[in-house]
């Protein structure tokens, strides 16, 4: 897990870096609850930069879904944001060197914790529908971009669906990288994913607006706005309803 290291401070970036030594935990507490009140869940060691949503189930157990990172993913990304790293782990032949969606499901009866990995694609910036927030949901969406995270995946806009385990792509060519994906629900929609899914896509001498439809996102985009000049690639996405 992430530890910050005093030492760094006196060197360009960011003060932190990957630890072997430090127990990673989750701490839950009551809504009304205080410090005194947190209980800590073990889990196994990783690195989340991004949490797409959390919600308490009908068996009362906390459900928290975000993009997790091992050592070797986080090395590589954290060295390119300014962080310090040991590259020469980053660049060995592991699998996976991005985040995966990851699910933690944290049994405040028991005291135990069952998590693991979606699958092993490379993805970010998990969201869900907006009305679904701190609620349980089935649908999350993510978008896996080489750029940021390795160089063997093609770039894409993913849907998970956490019911059957299933997830759903649409992949971009090659030279366009995905932004956060919004979900924007239809007028007359009455399901989870009934609504669109907008990304801002970059490459090196333009941008487009994508809009796909959230029930059927392998279908491609069911509209697409050239913007008049590039715009970089960035991290988040929003929303605003007029």
């Amino acid at each position: 897990m992430c530890r910050c290291d005093l030492e760094l401070r006196r060197l360009p970036g960011l003060p932190y870096r990957w630890s072997d030594e430090h127990r990673p935990r989750i701490g839950v507490m009551p809504r009304r609850g205080r410090g005194a009140d947190v209980r800590w869940f073990d889990i196994e060691p990783g690195y989340a930069f991004h949490v797409g949503n959390a919600f308490e189930d009908e068996q009362g157990r906390v459900v928290i879904d975000a993009v997790v990172y091992g050592a070797a993913g986080f090395d590589r990304v954290w060295s390119g944001l300014g962080g310090h790293a040991d590259l020469s782990s980053a660049l060995a032949d592991t699998p996976t060197l991005g985040g995966t969606l990851y699910r933690w499901t944290l049994d405040l009866r028991h005291g135990t914790v069952r998590e693991g990995a979606a699958d092993d694609l490379p993805v970010e910036f998990p969201t869900v529908n907006d009305s679904r927030t701190g609620l349980g949901h089935r649908f999350v969406y993510a978008v896996s971009a080489p750029l940021l995270l390795d160089d063997v995946h093609r770039p894409s806009i993913v849907k998970y669906d956490t019911t059957t385990g299933e997830r759903h792509d649409h992949v971009l060519a090659g030279h366009w990288v995905p932004g956060e994906v919004e979900f924007v629900p239809a007028a007359d929609g009455d399901g989870e994913d009934s609504g669109w899914l907008l990304s801002i896509v970059s490459s090196e001498d333009a941008a487009e607006l994508l809009v796909l439809d959230a029930s059927d996102v392998t279908a491609g985009p069911v509209a697409s706005v050239r913007l008049p000049r590039r715009v970089p690639t960035g991290f988040h996405g929003a929303w605003i309803a007029d």
